[in-house]
């Protein structure tokens, strides 16, 4: 293999890595974004089925929490 094939197949693995992160991380602000102009707090969403095992101490604050469905 010659040095710049070898360079550009190492160096190839970090861009995918960061391509999917950046991917995952658009779509997580997006939602974010949509859940606050919604005036959801996405600090209280909670999956389906954790609500009924968690307490009053799972949360921060009073408000009861939202399930998704």
């Amino acid at each position: 293999m010659t040095t710049i094939a070898l360079t550009v197949y190492i160096l190839m693995w970090p861009v995918g890595v960061a391509a999917v992160l950046c991917v995952i991380s658009r779509g997580f602000f997006r939602e974010w974004a949509e859940a606050r102009r919604k005036g959801d707090n996405p600090r209280l969403l909670v999956p389906a089925g954790l609500s009924d095992r968690c307490s009053e101490k799972c949360f921060a604050s009073k408000t009861p929490a939202k399930v998704f469905v």
